[in-house]
Parts: structure tokens; sequence; C-alpha cells
């Protein structure tokens, strides 16, 4: 039952057509040990019947005139919350009965924390290779990265209100879903406040993620606008996707990319077994979603695998050799990342991440590329509107204000 007066904790979800999920999140809420909370959706222009399951569950609705995305959606939420905490849920997560317990214990016995969060569980709610893989990337990264934040992410995540308040919210001008949570812990930590990363707060994740959506979510939702706030704020901490292993990694996958299309230059066949691939693995990921992939199959696309870096070497011994030389290294580099692919799923599965890590390596520094072209671009155009003033003479005798008269 929700805390109907004065509840310490206010809970924002920004929701827009996810009926489908918000059901099983706000049931999951409902499940909680802790009880001290209000729980406030706030609905974003759905199209769907997202305002009727959040009615449903005794959730307070706000629905917002026009669609305006998630930081929009949470500051409205926030300014009408009660609690002196605020508990940012993404609409397709669903907590543990423990999460909020352990967001709002954190707060209340370290006050020099400002704002805590978790990290995705080992367990997400889609089965396909995609979906598995991305999750327990996230995991991977959030259970590995250091417990004092430079960041804060508002999947599951809890602040300070009046904290919150002070440092004016959510950047609005992310109208989708984007690096606002990440922008608001670089804001907070730039301020001198503490973020916690907490790993035992975990929870599932429900969206089904597929190869062209977490390539441009990757790419235009988080690389380009994640580097020109970098450049913005003229810093790139050493942790979660940022460290100095994924930046030698990418480098070695340009370096790595860069041979193989020198060598498809004079192996044409080398084409066609890429797309070949690339159909096979589509096919093989709608397959996953609702069943087991068979071992033979597994075997099948090692031995398929293992037959074409033979060819490859036969008629490319010195390019082909390099290149299997980049990988090894590059397998050596994210080994740990690699074994816990190979413990939480399979082997083969271990395998599988390799080609993905690679594509996630390429399209990054493509997103990179554009990152930095849209920061110099916004430099030009900020220079333009906001010429340098001229210096005024040393030459030039002053007055008795001390402002240089203009010389005749």
């Amino acid at each position: 039952m929700i805390a109907a007066v004065s509840p310490q904790t206010s809970i924002v979800i920004p929701a827009r057509n996810c009926a489908a999920q918000l059901g099983a999140v706000l049931r999951s809420i409902a499940l909680s040990t802790y009880r001290d909370y209000e729980i406030i959706v706030v609905n974003d222009c759905s199209t769907d019947r997202t305002r009727d399951v959040a009615g449903q569950a005794a959730a307070r609705v706000i629905d917002l005139p026009h669609h305006r995305g998630p930081a929009a959606a949470r500051n409205t939420g926030v300014r009408s919350a009660r609690g002196e905490f605020v508990v940012f849920l993404d609409a397709d997560v669903c907590i543990q009965p423990d999460t909020l317990e352990r967001l709002v214990g954190t707060l209340v016995r370290r006050p020099e924390v400002v704002a805590v969060f978790g990290s995705y569980d080992r367990t997400p709610h889609a089965g396909n290779i995609v979906s598995q893989y991305r999750n327990l990337v996230h995991h991977f990264v959030h259970q590995t990265s250091s417990m004092s934040a430079s960041t804060f992410w508002a999947g599951c995540g809890a602040i300070r209100r009046s904290v919150l308040t002070t440092m004016g919210g959510f950047d609005e001008s992310y109208t989708r879903p984007s690096v606002e949570d990440i922008e608001l812990g670089m804001r907070l930590r730039a301020a001198g406040h503490a973020i916690l990363l907490d790993r035992a707060i975990q929870v599932q994740h429900l969206k089904r993620w597929d190869l062209w959506s977490m390539l441009v979510t990757d790419v235009f939702s988080r690389g380009v606008p994640w580097t020109r706030l970098l450049l913005r704020a003229r810093a790139v901490p050493n942790d979660l996707n940022l460290k100095v292993n994924q930046r030698v990694s990418a480098a070695l996958a340009l370096i790595t990319l860069a041979l193989i299309g020198a060598m498809a230059i004079d192996q044409p066949w080398l084409y066609a077994v890429a797309l070949a691939s690339l159909v096979a693995f589509l096919m093989l990921d709608d397959w996953s979603m609702t069943r087991r992939v068979p071992d033979a199959m597994r075997v099948m696309g090692v031995a398929l695998a293992f037959t074409v870096v033979t060819a490859a070497v036969y008629f490319s011994p010195i390019r082909a050799s390099l290149v299997l030389l980049l990988l090894i290294v590059l397998w050596l580099i994210n080994a740990e990342s690699y074994s816990f692919f190979a413990r939480e799923r399979h082997p083969v599965f271990a395998l599988l991440v390799l080609p993905l890590h690679l594509l996630f390596l390429w399209y990054s520094m493509f997103a990179l590329g554009i990152g930095v072209l849209g920061h110099a671009f916004d430099l030009i155009i900020r220079r333009k509107s906001n010429p340098p003033q001229p210096r005024p003479s040393p030459s030039a005798p002053v007055d008795q204000k001390g402002t240089r008269a203009n010389a005749r």
C-alpha cells in the first residue's frame, strides 16, 4: 500500500508507449520490502494503454501536453514529488524486493552520498543473442567499475531531491533517451558531490534488443552525444566504457577493419561471406528469441568460422595472420569479460561476442568522429555568433577611471 502522507521516497517513472512492460514494473514495486513511497508515472504522450496501466496500479499519473522526452518527464515528476529522496526507474526495468530498501538505505546511512545507482542483472527478460549480449555487457561494466562513480544512471538510481532541485534537474535539451543521466552525474561530480555505484543493486531489463536498434541507439543516442558532452567538459574518466583497455581495443579494431578491407579488395569472396554471415546471424538471433540454440548449431557455426579463417590465411597469409594476431590481442585485453560471458552462458556464446564487440568498437569510433565534427561545428557557430572583441591598444592613454581612451 502506498503511503498517503509525506512519503519518504518518490518513485518517478517516465513512460511512453510502454504498456506491455509497465505493468510488470509496477507489480515488482508492489512486492518491495520498503513501503514508504509514492509512485509518479509521467505519461509522455503515449498512444497505447500506458496511462490506463499506470492508473490501475494506483500510481499518480501526470500527462505531458506534448512529447518532450524522458529528461523533461523526470523533471516534471520531480516537481510533483513529495519525498525527501527520488528514485528513478525506467519503464522497462523490474526491481527486486530489496532494491528500494538498498537505494534509500544508502542515502540515509551515508549523508555524504547524494546519489546511488545499480545495474542490470544477469537474467534479461529477452532471450535472443543481442539482448543477452547487450544486457550482460551493461552488467559486467557496472560490476567491474569504480564504486565511486563519475556518472549517474537513471534506469535505477536514487538522488536527494533537494540536491537535484538545486542542480536544476535533467538537461531537457535531450528530447529522446540519451545521455541526460550521464550529463547530470558529471554536473554533480563537478559540484563536489559523491555518487555511489552499488553493485548489489541489480534489476531486470525487459527490453528486447536487435542488431539495428542496438546500432542506432549506441551511435546516435549514446556515442555522438556522449562524445560532445566529454569534449565540452574536457575530461575523459577512466571508468565504465571509457577505460583505457577499451580505448586501446577501439584502436586495434580500426586497424583490424582496415586489414579486412584490404583483404576483401584482393579476395572479393569475403564480401559474400560477410553478407551470408550477417543474414545467418540475424536468423539465429530471431530463432534464439523463443528457443534454445542447439549444441549442433553451435558446433556447425564454429566449424564454418574455422573454414573461412583457414581460407583467408591460405589466400592472403600475411594480412590474415595480422588480423588473427590482432584478434588474439583483443581477446587478451578483454579476457575478463569474455571469461564472464563463457561462465554465464556458453563458451560458444563468448565466441559470438567477439564479432559483436568488434562491431561495437567500429561504430563507436564512427560515433566518435561524428561527435568530434559536431563539437567543432558548434565552436565555429559560437565564434561567429560571438566574435572576439579587439583588445585596446597598449599605447592608448588611461583615464582616471582606469579605462583606455581612444587614441586620436
